[in-house]
């Protein structure tokens, strides 16, 4: 079926999209860098591993707390704000952990502004997609978004693995620093290159992303969401009766959230989803504590962690052209759950 003549997509949302994954990369980024450095950090800032683990961890214990409120925050404030208040926090927190990268506890305050930062963009993806993309194009706008979460973890364990070996590391990971503060130049040289490339992702949100949402909806489901698009040209007093209907019916952020928890299908469709993330995500943080115990080079373990990365990216990619496909979201679940399932018995093996 053709869609209706109010329907229609625009080139402008790829830029938007384009953006938003940069800052979700270098978020991401920014949140695995010290799990392959553990060693090197702990020495550093003559701390004990589970303390550097702690600033990995941050980012889980924050979103626990902040999620909601960050995510009312961008349904009521609108994409555009949310997206610059994300961007700010991010680079705002990149620059701490540069300026204070001798001391744990200023690098922690920046991972703490990092975390905030997180708590905005996991919840982008679906709003993007659903705002500024059609009906056969949302799963695979979410899929990129996710993919630019992956590719971030990716990078810190590529990079922070494959360069460790530099200065006095000899690649064993108990390197770094003597312990008495002093710095580490590969450490400095590490936060200077994420706080600039924060600093990138934030200057040019304002010029992609110039409004929450595009003049006219791109698909029949954008029409009836609680804050309606004003056709080309149009006033609201033109726009469809349906449109109207919709702006005075509006539900509510509590409202909306009531009705999610009230129906057992979503409490646990969440209850899975986020066992399988906190698994997902709990493997890559601490990989190298896991593996160095046992003999594993950090060359092997950031091999194995790019392989974990790849085969979750390629996941993703793949699972969002099906749904846009197939539309059978239950089915590219239980696929993935049970591979998932099947890679945890073999790692704990």
């Amino acid at each position: 079926d053709q869609p209706p003549a109010c329907v229609r997509v625009y080139p402008r949302r790829w830029a938007v999209l384009a953006a938003f994954c940069l800052l979700s990369f270098l978020n991401s980024w920014i949140w695995i860098a010290w799990s392959p450095l553990a060693y090197r950090a702990a020495s550093l800032w003559n701390v004990t591993l589970s303390r550097v683990d702690d600033l990995s961890a941050a980012y889980m214990y924050v979103y626990v707390v902040l999620s909601f409120p960050c995510l009312r925050y961008l349904n009521r404030a609108g994409l555009r704000k949310g997206a610059l208040v994300a961007g700010g926090l991010n680079c705002l927190g990149a620059a701490a952990r540069y300026a204070w990268c001798g001391s744990y506890r200023g690098v922690y305050v920046g991972t703490f502004l990092c975390s905030c930062c997180q708590c905005f963009t996991l919840s982008m993806p679906p709003l993007i997609s659903g705002t500024w993309f059609g009906e056969d194009e949302r799963a695979t706008a979410t899929s990129i978004g996710v993919l630019s979460n992956n590719l971030g973890m990716g990078a810190g364990l590529g990079y922070s693995i494959f360069l460790t070996n530099s200065d006095n590391g000899d690649g064993d990971g108990a390197i770094g620093g003597d312990g008495d503060g002093d710095g580490d130049p590969f450490i400095e040289k590490y936060m200077l290159l994420q706080f600039g490339l924060s600093f990138i992702a934030w200057v040019i949100i304002p010029f992609c992303v110039t409004t929450d949402q595009p003049p006219s909806p791109p698909s029949l489901a954008a029409m009836t969401t609680n804050i309606p698009h004003p056709l080309d040209g149009e006033t609201d007093e033109e726009s469809t009766p349906l449109r109207r209907r919709n702006k005075n019916k509006g539900r509510g952020y509590a409202e909306s959230l009531a009705i999610m928890f009230s129906s057992s299908s979503s409490v646990l469709f969440c209850l899975v989803y986020g066992t399988a993330v906190g698994v997902f995500y709990s493997v890559d943080t601490f990989l190298s504590q896991f593996l160095l115990p046992h003999g594993w080079s950090l060359r092997e373990i950031g091999t194995l962690g790019l392989s974990f990365i790849a085969a979750a990216t390629v996941a993703t990619a793949a699972a969002g052209y099906e749904l846009d496909r197939s539309r059978r979201p239950r089915r590219a679940a239980l696929v993935l759950l049970a591979a998932a399932v099947a890679a945890v018995a073999a790692f704990g093996a």
